[in-house]
């Protein structure tokens, strides 16, 4: 989720008429310092658990990819909105990177930063559909980075650490509807589903106090059909989508198989591409 390296680039570049504007501007508009509370569930120590418990999590996937996954960066006092991941051809590495600011946007919590750290592991072993860019080609595009998070990575931490999480759950009603109505008696993939309509919630409410987009909603998904599937961002309605149909499927210990493959949506995946 390249929330982005160029956005900071841009934030760097205008510092020097700071002085002009900073009566203007509020800089919590691109930074949060490591000090300020704007609310973020976050604190340091859930900063260092989250990134390095997710990214191992997947070490065994990685090798059996043949690819080497480490985390690059992790700084707690970088102030600025990114969390990203890259391949360095230099030394043959596929790299997660977290900056502290993305950590205490406002609506912030465990469960969103969780699916932020996995999402960007998605990118790196999510597979297929890869991004087309030149010198992307090494990383999964977007939704399938997202799809990768909350059908195997989300999943598979709340697996392995089922009482992590402090806050209760405070589902959408039609949302929950669809668990019980999808698992009846299914109480592992019920509490899975659970989990994963919360966070769909949490996390496009996190991410927007970046994007500043109307929220997505549970009962008002994008009908868009691609005809090409998308290297980019979906819309948050297609990405809370993602998210949510990806909880209504069953939990295969942290794999992805060929039925949850097959019901990737159109709004950001196109059935040719396969």
């Amino acid at each position: 989720m390249k929330f982005i390296i160029l956005l900071s680039i841009l934030l760097v570049s205008s510092f020097s008429d700071a002085s002009i504007k900073s009566k203007e501007r509020n800089s919590h508009e691109y930074q949060i310092l490591a000090h300020e509370d704007l609310g973020s569930e976050i604190k340091q120590q859930d900063f260092y658990f989250i990134a390095s418990t997710v990214t191992q999590l997947y070490q065994t996937e990685a090798r059996r990819q043949g690819r080497t996954m480490v985390i690059a960066t992790l700084d707690w006092e970088t102030p600025y909105f990114s969390a990203w991941a890259k391949y360095e051809e230099k030394n043959n590495t596929y790299q997660v990177n977290f900056w502290g600011g993305f950590a205490r946007l406002p609506d912030m919590t465990k469960r969103a930063f969780v699916f932020t750290a996995c999402h960007e592991v998605g990118h790196l072993l999510g597979e297929y559909p890869r991004i087309k860019i030149k010198g992307m080609q090494h990383m999964s595009t977007e939704g399938q980075s997202d799809f990768f998070a909350a059908n195997s990575c989300y999943k598979k931490f709340v697996t392995k650490y089922p009482k992590y999480f402090d806050a209760p759950l405070e589902l959408d009603p039609y949302a929950a509807s669809l668990c019980e109505e999808k698992f009846l008696e299914d109480k592992l993939n019920k509490r899975l589903c659970f989990e994963t309509m919360q966070v769909a919630r949490d996390f496009t409410l996190a991410i927007n106090y970046v994007n500043n987009d109307v929220l997505p909603q549970f009962h008002t998904p994008d009908n868009l059909v691609v005809k090409e599937t998308k290297d980019s961002y979906p819309s948050m309605q297609c990405r809370m989508d993602i998210i949510v149909n990806s909880a209504l499927m069953p939990y295969e210990s942290g794999k992805i198989g060929e039925n949850a493959l097959s019901k990737r949506l159109p709004c950001w995946f196109a059935n040719t591409d396969t």
